[in-house]
């Protein structure tokens, strides 16, 4: 098995088995592999890679868009109306448009951490360029300090660690 330097994990599992109590943890990954690993105590390798996992999101500039944003009808001769909420301010005409699968690059002060605490910030669509506001309510935030390849964001497959099995 062969990972660049990505591994998308979308599936962590472990059992009991036998009489020993030996343990077995599965990572099961979007590239469609499944690493397999012997330990004692799978409960904290889980806790330990939620923990790794919940670091990495909170330090990463990367979204994934979940669902379209199309601001209807916005021009930027159309008057401005502003919103007022979790004291950011901005108008409709600087919402970003983009569409399901669109990785997403938050810039300036924005976080993954800022994003989760306040709900609001400034991103930039890698597919169009075009900047503007970005919810944290349809973006999902990849943990991952460097940008991901093209091709697992073009599949779909960026919901990272969606299920546990234990």
């Amino acid at each position: 098995m062969q990972f660049s330097h990505f591994a998308i994990l979308i599936l962590v599992s472990y059992n009991r088995s036998g009489p020993t109590n030996a343990s077995q943890i599965q990572l099961h990954t979007a590239q469609g592999s499944t690493l397999t690993f012997n330990t004692p105590n799978p409960e904290d390798l889980k806790d330990l890679l939620l923990f790794l996992l919940a670091e990495l999101r909170r330090l990463s500039r990367f979204t994934v868009a979940i669902q379209d944003n199309v601001p209807k009808g916005l021009k930027k001769s159309h008057v401005r109306s502003v919103f007022f909420l979790t004291q950011i301010h901005f108008t409709e005409t600087n919402l970003l448009a983009y569409r399901k699968g669109d990785l997403v690059y938050l810039e300036g002060e924005t976080t993954g951490e800022s994003l989760m605490k306040n709900i609001w910030g400034m991103g930039r669509n890698r597919r169009t360029d075009e900047r503007g506001d970005v919810s944290n309510e349809n973006v999902y935030i990849l943990p991952t300090l460097r940008e991901p390849p093209s091709d697992i964001i073009v599949r779909g497959n960026y919901l990272i660690l969606t299920e546990l099995i234990v």
